[in-house]
């Protein structure tokens, strides 16, 4: 899954990516821009999994 893969990328490079970060992006995200990113992905992933759920209950 894409979302897997990029959460290993940010794991992968946290220290870079939390470096990188712009004042504006740490000052709307928290100081910790990667854990941002990576909760993101979580919901987006949950929220996912949950409307497949949905969508094969609604088939049976």
């Amino acid at each position: 899954m894409k979302i897997d893969k990029a959460i290993q990328f940010i794991n992968d490079n946290y220290c870079m990516i939390n470096s990188i970060a712009t004042k504006e992006e740490k000052r709307s995200m928290g100081c910790d821009v990667s854990r941002y990113l990576i909760k993101q992905l979580e919901q987006r992933k949950k929220a996912i999994n949950d409307e497949q759920k949905v969508r094969t209950c609604n088939q049976s």
